[in-house]
């Protein structure tokens, strides 16, 4: 298995990896055929923390506008439970955008595409190859990884949890890799005695 702390986007690699996805779209020969569709799935990817079978197998029945929820239903997931998502905006815009594309949409019309998920994996991974090389151990798990990473920077561990829709804290543990130099800056950022009391009040004043 990969060490999760090599399976996700580092800081200096999101740069790359965003304008590599427009590259690769834009520019690369595809005979003919609309890419959109793989960039739209990979930013999604980054945006919500899914698994990759849970983003190919949605339809538009799932996808709750005005209460602002994804329904994840039981046949797309690992866990085989119906579960939620709530999406970030820019995940939310992405979906926006998508269903104005298109003209009679379906309730049971997939969102993204009707490619398997084992093709999509196989399709994201050729992006990865063009962008970073083709050793890169990057995948399509690496945008969940990435999430997950990420959200623990800024978050308590429960919310991870709940928006990783995990049932274990043990199980998030394994998404987030944290690195040395964030370890000595939180451990820098201590705060004792009359700093300590002084740093509560400017965040009860905030």
């Amino acid at each position: 298995a990969i060490d999760p702390k090599k399976d996700y986007f580092k800081d200096d690699e999101h740069d790359t990896l965003l304008k590599g996805i427009d590259k690769y779209v834009n520019e690369e020969n595809h005979g003919g055929h609309d890419m959109n569709y793989i960039r739209d799935i990979m930013h999604f990817l980054l945006y919500t923390g899914l698994r990759p079978a849970s983003v190919v197998g949605l339809e538009w029945r799932d996808i709750d506008f005005s209460a602002n929820v994804i329904t994840l239903r039981a046949a797309n997931i690992k866990t085989k439970r119906t579960d939620v998502c709530v999406p970030s905006n820019a995940a939310r815009e992405i979906l926006q955008k998508r269903y104005k594309e298109h003209t009679n949409v379906q309730p049971t019309d997939r969102v993204f595409t009707n490619y398997s998920s084992d093709m999509i994996c196989r399709k994201i991974k050729k992006v990865l190859k063009y962008i970073f090389g083709d050793y890169t151990e990057h995948s399509a798990y690496s945008f969940r990884h990435t999430f997950a990473t990420f959200l623990a920077q800024e978050n308590s561990l429960p919310i991870v949890m709940r928006a990783m829709n995990h049932r274990r804290i043990e199980t998030t543990m394994k998404y987030i890799a944290v690195e040395g130099e964030q370890v000595r800056a939180a451990v820098n950022n201590l705060a004792f005695g009359e700093d300590r009391a002084v740093r509560r009040e400017r965040v009860k004043d905030n």
